[in-house]
């Protein structure tokens, strides 16, 4: 009696395991597209909570891209081409990841190459109200010539931020003046006309000087021999 018992509990239990590996493998061949309540129901019992997720995110892409769920793709078709999906987003990232690391690197190495050649120096900013009653911030910027070249013009962006590394504006330059070689020259006439609209240049405005941190990225220092930082050997 109890090897019969013991046989039809073993039984059960085969045939129940059985029951759910059946139910898991039908709900993955459920279309999806035309899943009746019923079958909701036994995918969501069939699915781990991982791919639930998976399956509502490929249901919401897909839908999106072709404004409606597309016909013939099984529930576990959908599984499967959601990870596909996932995996190439996965490396698309990783390579724009890669591609902002290697242009930060190449411009952290210009921009130390050029440190070498000039020095950019902001020595005031004074707020001033123009006749028209316009109102504009006059910058004062040293420029530093540590070759033994003539600069004839240099090209870049002054970056202004406050105290905390917050930016307050971004301002492209181009100084023709020249610099003589190792001299330093100042520019008395750069500044901002301030458009109230412009949120950068009231903030600019408004902060003091002594508030403000200043840095510059060259572009480019064109020498008067022709020659010029974005030439192959430098310029220098």
């Amino acid at each position: 009696m109890r090897r019969g018992g013991t046989n039809s509990c073993v039984l059960i239990i085969l045939l129940t395991v059985f029951a759910v590996a059946v139910g898991c493998s039908n709900a993955l061949n459920y279309e999806v597209a035309s899943l009746t309540d019923q079958q909701r129901i036994r995918v969501q019992n069939a699915l781990t909570a991982d791919q639930l997720k998976r399956l509502d995110d490929w249901i919401e892409r897909s839908a999106t891209a072709n404004k409606q769920v597309p016909r013939g793709v099984t529930v576990k078709q959908a599984l499967i081409d959601q990870d596909n999906w996932l995996a190439k987003r996965k490396l698309e990232a990783a390579r724009a990841e890669e591609l902002k690391r290697r242009v930060q690197a190449e411009r952290a190495a210009k921009q130390e190459r050029i440190a070498k050649m000039l020095s950019v120096t902001l020595l005031s900013k004074k707020n001033k109200v123009q006749v028209d009653e316009r109102k504009y911030v006059a910058l004062e910027i040293a420029y530093d010539n540590r070759t033994k070249k003539d600069i004839r013009r240099v090209v870049g962006v002054l970056r202004i931020t406050d105290i905390y590394g917050n930016t307050v504006m971004d301002i492209s330059s181009s100084y023709g003046a020249g610099i003589s070689a190792q001299q330093t020259t100042v520019d008395h006439d750069a500044g901002v006309f301030i458009d109230k609209s412009v949120e950068s240049e009231v903030k600019l405005w408004n902060t003091d000087f002594d508030k403000l941190k200043f840095t510059f990225e060259a572009d480019a220092i064109i020498f008067k021999d022709g020659t010029s930082t974005q030439d192959p050997e430098g310029g220098a």
